[in-house]
């Protein structure tokens, strides 16, 4: 293994923590290998709130119509009624006639109605509202959410500067101007490196600029497929790559690079 991922996203803060001493713990086993160190941090993700009752998650039909709202705390429990979000500005990112997807992707819904404390949805087709999945929101106005959320800046103090990890993630990048707050947010000296993710329209479009501040860049094919189409998805894909690899910027691509064998596997024959 040549780096160690841990994804902020998941688990408590504890669990994380925890998962962190853990790998310290089985370094020592192995005190001559390299291994490098990467923060996955939250940043403008969106998620849903967990799901208490019933157990399997809530079943929502085409057409049935629903709430969102905020929960930044993440200390609600998302219902048939209302989905809770930890997003903290996702009333400001949204108007009537967007599309949100919920479940990783797999559940879309069309915003009816937005309010100061709701958003009311309208589901375009059937599914299961589960746990701690992302949330996307089609054209989703992202300059106008913080890049980094206070457990963010908490995890790089306590985590990434505290065990002396090589690299950050952030996710989704909008301009150079992300890169340089994520950069202050890392301290003057350097030591943490940046990753950016491109996961939205904007970060394709300011790709060549994004590179010249990155010290890598990610793409994430699930994220920019809500986006793009496959054809020019795949067009964009081989296009950064040779951006990056013509600048010598490091890169690689994330997620669902696979997921027909997962998904769409067929017997082999003899």
């Amino acid at each position: 293994m040549g780096i160690a991922r841990f994804n902020m996203s998941h688990g408590s803060k504890k669990a994380n923590d925890t998962m962190v001493r853990k790998y310290f713990q089985a370094k020592k086993l192995r005190p001559y290998k390299t291994c490098a160190l990467m923060l996955d941090l939250r940043g403008r993700e969106i998620r849903q709130c967990k799901v208490t009752e019933p157990k399997e998650g809530v079943k929502f039909e085409l057409g049935e119509k629903c709430k969102v709202r905020e929960d930044r705390y993440v200390t609600g429990a998302s219902t048939k009624e209302i989905i809770q979000v930890d997003s903290q500005q996702i009333m400001k990112c949204v108007r009537p006639g967007d599309l949100i997807s919920f479940e990783d992707g797999t559940l879309d819904a069309l915003v009816l109605e937005v309010t100061e404390d709701e958003i009311v949805i309208q589901f375009k087709n059937a599914g299961v509202i589960t746990g701690n999945k992302s949330v996307r929101i089609s054209g989703q106005r992202l300059g106008d959410m913080p890049l980094l959320k206070v457990q963010d800046k908490e995890d790089i103090e306590n985590i990434a500067k505290k065990y002396k990890f090589d690299y950050i993630t952030v996710p989704n990048v909008t301009s150079v101007k992300d890169l340089q707050e994520a950069k202050q947010a890392c301290g003057e000296d350097g030591k943490l490196g940046i990753i950016a993710k491109i996961d939205n329209l904007e970060a394709i479009h300011q790709f060549q600029f994004i590179l010249k501040y990155a010290d890598a860049v990610c793409i994430v094919r699930n994220e920019l497929a809500f986006e793009l189409p496959p054809d020019k998805l795949m067009i964009a894909q081989k296009w950064m790559i040779q951006t990056a690899n013509m600048e010598s910027v490091p890169i690689f691509v994330q997620s669902q690079v696979l997921e027909t064998m997962i998904t769409a596997t067929t017997q082999g024959k003899e």
